[in-house]
């Protein structure tokens, strides 16, 4: 049996949206193919080379990607280049088959969007295959009939699961019937997470599923801190999080640099939990400490009760750009 990977943000996360669809028709239209969904809402697609070790891709000979309807985080044909590259290149490591899918966002000029046309460019000049659904939302959205498909001009309707669903359906067929796109192993990006579980003399984690992806976290209670020693340089670049209506104020410390960093991951949608992600920008270290903050966030939840009791930073890994294959260990300094 092969198996497909579905991957994609908020429009692939949603039960009754495309992608559950497009699964079901591709297993019952190929009885030796099976069909995973897996998603993180919230997210921009340069995540994708950070968390690429955490989504087991080992298993899966075709990789539909549904990247396109994030934030625009950048205006340089270039830079999104970059990324795409270093995504296909780990994405494909292992002889995958991968093809992009295109779909609407709200309140995007697509004659000007840089970040779809890179995609389109980029996948043309690589050969991998790429459908865009836009032009179709496009023609409906100039009608002022956009509400068929779209209801917030993002996410689907009924209908419109079904019409991108189709999409899905077109691109898994083209993987099934292609040879695999010639990925070059040179410049192999070496980012990855660094599960905290990895981090041996931690002992106590809590674990969280949401869109299909399953990770430990710690959950590091308000006022308190870790204090990590690496055994070798890394370059930190961020910190995952599982986030809710009690998360805490974080606070990032570069001993050795003076470096602090203090941030809210925190919005007026915390009322469900659900990962996020604090990037800094490259920071060479052996030394980091991590804290949670005894302070109360800045913003109202769009709807059910504030949290009135204790908070947590709840930690699930550790970005790092040279991770490689994980060779890492790390010690927790005695007190003294």
């Amino acid at each position: 049996m092969e198996k497909m990977l579905i991957f994609g943000f908020s429009v692939t996360a949603e039960k009754d949206g495309y992608a559950p669809i497009a699964a079901n028709i591709i297993e019952k239209s190929s009885k030796e193919i099976s069909v995973d969904v897996k998603s993180i809402g919230g997210a921009t697609f340069n995540l994708l080379p950070l968390i690429h070790n955490v989504l087991e891709l080992k298993k899966y000979k075709y990789i539909i990607l549904e990247i396109s309807t994030c934030l625009r985080f950048n205006e340089d044909e270039n830079y999104y280049h970059k990324i795409l590259s270093d995504i296909c290149l780990l994405f494909s490591r292992n002889g995958a088959k991968i093809g992009f899918l295109i779909f609407h966002r709200d309140n995007i000029d697509y004659k000007t969007d840089v970040m779809s046309k890179s995609i389109i460019s980029f996948c043309q000049r690589n050969n991998f295959p790429v459908l865009d659904a836009t032009p179709e939302v496009v023609a409906l959205r100039e009608k002022g009939d956009e509400g068929q498909l779209l209801r917030d001009g993002t996410h689907t309707t009924p209908a419109g699961a079904n019409f991108y669903a189709e999409y899905a359906v077109r691109l898994a067929r083209t993987l099934i019937d292609r040879p695999p796109a010639a990925v070059s192993e040179n410049g192999m990006p070496a980012s990855g997470l660094m599960k905290i579980d990895t981090i041996k003399s931690l002992r106590k984690f809590e674990n969280f599923e949401k869109g299909g992806i399953s990770l430990p976290y710690l959950e590091l209670r308000q006022d308190r801190s870790i204090d990590l020693k690496f055994n070798r340089t890394i370059q930190f670049q961020g910190l995952m999080l599982v986030i809710g209506a009690n998360s805490a104020w974080g606070k990032i410390t570069i001993p050795d640099q003076n470096i602090e960093i203090e941030r809210h991951i925190y919005d007026n949608r915390c009322y469900y939990y659900r990962y996020a992600y604090w990037f800094t920008k490259n920071i060479e270290t052996d030394h980091l400490k991590i804290s949670a903050l005894d302070k109360e966030p800045e913003v109202k939840l769009l709807k059910g009760d504030e949290w009135k009791g204790p908070r947590s930073l709840n930690i699930a890994g550790i970005f790092v750009r040279n991770y490689g294959d994980g060779q890492i260990k790390v010690k927790i300094p005695r007190k003294s």
